[in-house]
């Protein structure tokens, strides 16, 4: 896909290498409420989520979610619980900070939403641009080969039963619902497995 480069005068995060940021009450996406959970997407609105379950030590069913234009003219996914609102910009995995993806974070009502950007041009919802205020001084960057790219955000410490994750597709080929089920489970299998080695070292 196309992409915007983006000139940073100020680099105000620290990215580790599994993308994670690590003062939770600031991190775009994380966590609010007592109920933290994985966020499976793409830029054609297809969705899903797993909300992780103490009680078990995992995640529970997976739950699917569409997004769909909301009133700002995004496509945006509403999320299982109120999450820390703002701005996470996604760059191309060339390290050079060629802006490529973008989501944002805001407070709904009754829970919050997720507008998911992308570089206009192609058929996707999501190829709709940036909006003219969004702030990249938070960011993650693209894993994968072009036309097969996505990236994992972790919005939180790692550990899930304080941690968002989000797992969005930027212009992969879109799962059948099968696959995705499995895509789901997979990634929620590891992430905690990820998460119980950093403990334990």
């Amino acid at each position: 896909m196309k992409a915007y480069p983006v000139f940073l005068l100020t680099l105000a995060v620290v990215w580790c290498g599994s993308a994670c940021l690590t003062e939770a009450v600031t991190i775009p996406g994380a966590p609010v409420g007592a109920d933290p959970f994985i966020f499976n997407f793409d830029e054609f609105g297809n969705g899903s989520f797993q909300v992780f379950v103490p009680e078990i030590g995992g995640y529970g069913p997976l739950t699917p979610s569409l997004g769909q234009i909301d009133g700002n003219g995004f496509l945006a996914y509403q999320l299982p619980e109120f999450v820390v609102p703002g701005d996470l910009a996604i760059f191309e995995p060339t390290g050079e900070f060629v802006l490529s993806d973008g989501l944002r974070f805001l407070d709904g009502p009754n829970t919050s939403f997720m507008e998911y950007f992308s570089d206009p041009g192609d058929d996707a919802p999501a190829d709709t641009g940036f909006p003219s205020d969004f702030d990249v001084s938070n960011f993650i960057f693209e894993t994968g080969p072009e036309g097969d790219n996505g990236f994992t955000y972790v919005a939180g410490s790692g550990d899930p039963a304080t941690t968002n994750f989000y797992i969005g597709a930027s212009d992969s080929p879109i799962p059948e619902p099968a696959s995705l089920v499995l895509w789901a489970l997979l990634a929620a299998i590891g992430l905690t497995a990820a998460w119980w080695r950093c403990k334990r070292a």
